[in-house]
């Protein structure tokens, strides 16, 4: 179940502390956003490509992510993947966050 919903940019980013609109959906508010999702329990994780979409219980839309060319999920207290090409800083929340989502019994999930 998520019992939080934080929907600003974190992790030292250029939007710091602001809700990203552009980036999170076309025409959503931040308040709109948070309530959509605060409650809900999460019901599958799917992968199709570079988009992992979150089906959500009840009434509401389902969340989908791209990660784009370097974007990433992580999630507190689980070791981050590394890569080749680049290191994986180990700060929490990770930089460029645009949500954090925190659910009952297993941490926070960021994207």
């Amino acid at each position: 179940r998520i019992l939080a919903v934080r929907a600003r940019e974190a992790g030292e980013g250029p939007r710091e502390g602001r809700f990203d609109r552009t980036v999170i959906s076309e025409g959503l508010t931040e308040r709109t956003l948070v309530a959509a999702l605060t409650g809900r329990s999460l019901l599958a994780a799917r992968r199709l490509g570079k988009y992992l979409w979150l089906e959500l219980s009840g009434a509401g839309p389902s969340l989908v992510f791209h990660c784009g060319m370097t974007g990433s999920l992580s999630i507190d207290g689980v070791p981050r993947m590394s890569f080749q090409s680049f290191s994986v800083d180990e700060a929490w929340p990770p930089r460029f966050t645009k949500l954090e989502l925190e659910f009952a019994g297993a941490g926070r999930a960021h994207g």
